[in-house]
């Protein structure tokens, strides 16, 4: 938790979008663990995905803005494709560009993001599901 409380004084001091917006709370989170499955040889294998993603998330009323979701989800230059909902505490956002989607728990400052990618959305990559575990800092 002291890493945390550090990497989010550091994204404060860095990030334009870590700047507290005026009226609006933030919170500085970082992935902590990521698995899924990916597709090889026409058979799903189990898999570690890379889990160094570091973003803010910001306030907006009882949601998200969108752009923070969006930099969250990975998918900022499609920003009018992301959406937020709101239940209680808890947050969903969804990019309908990728397959990806954001769930974030206020209270507890835990989240996870959910991705499906197939090749055909992206260069490079192969068809996979993963989840990146998220935890944050409020600012």
């Amino acid at each position: 938790m002291k890493s945390l409380i550090a990497i989010a004084a550091l994204l404060a001091s860095m990030s334009v979008c870590a700047q507290r917006p005026e009226g609006q709370d933030w919170w500085a989170c970082q992935s902590v663990a990521a698995a899924g499955l990916i597709r090889e040889d026409n058979r799903w294998k189990t898999a570690a995905f890379n889990h160094d993603a570091r973003f803010t998330l910001i306030a907006d009323g009882d949601g998200l803005t969108t752009e923070s979701a969006a930099m969250a989800l990975d998918v900022l230059h499609d920003v009018g494709r992301v959406s937020c909902e709101v239940d209680g505490l808890d947050i969903f956002c969804i990019s309908n560009l990728v397959g990806t989607s954001l769930t974030f728990r206020q209270d507890t400052g835990r989240g996870a993001i959910a991705e499906t990618l197939s090749a055909a959305q992206r260069a490079n990559s192969g068809t996979a599901v993963s989840i990146i575990a998220f935890e944050c800092a409020k600012g």
